[in-house]
């Protein structure tokens, strides 16, 4: 069984995603990204920071 995370899994870890409201065919269809598009998401996501619902109780921006 192969320990390399799927690109859900990054994509989570990275903070771009909760993957919770995805439904399986999202899930596949994040996971036929290639390398590079995963990558660029996580470097935009370092880029404009923590948009998360917890860091913003007034409204979640809709970037990332």
């Amino acid at each position: 069984m192969s320990s390399a995370k799927n690109h859900v899994e990054r994509l989570e870890e990275a903070g771009v995603l909760d993957a919770t409201s995805l439904s399986a065919k999202q899930k596949a269809d994040v996971n036929k990204l290639s390398e590079a598009e995963v990558n660029h998401l996580i470097s935009a996501r370092k880029t404009v920071g923590d948009y998360s619902e917890s860091a913003h109780p007034g409204g979640r921006p809709w970037i990332l």
